[in-house]
């Protein structure tokens, strides 16, 4: 992990402190019918629901179209197959 000493903006405009950040390649889909992507990812300490927000860069990187009233995702794989990633 790398050192970052700054602070995001919370939903309720608290200043949250970051611990740092990671550079992974994530995978989104299963099996044959998947996108890989390097996404960065800001390590916090908060009291949330919420494993990961996922922001604009990678969604952009993804060409993924937000779905929010059905809580997927959808994007094409390598092969032009359309991946549906749901919540879970």
């Amino acid at each position: 992990m790398v050192l970052y000493d700054d602070h995001v903006v919370g939903f309720v405009s608290e200043k949250v402190n970051t611990k740092g950040y990671i550079e992974l390649y994530t995978t989104f889909g299963e099996r044959k019918n998947n996108k890989t992507i390097k996404v960065w990812y800001l390590v916090i300490d908060a009291n949330t629901s919420y494993n990961i927000l996922l922001g604009r860069p990678s969604i952009n990187r993804l060409r993924a179209i937000i779905l929010t009233p059905h809580l997927a995702m959808k994007l094409f794989s390598l092969s032009r197959d359309i991946l549906t990633v749901h919540v879970d």
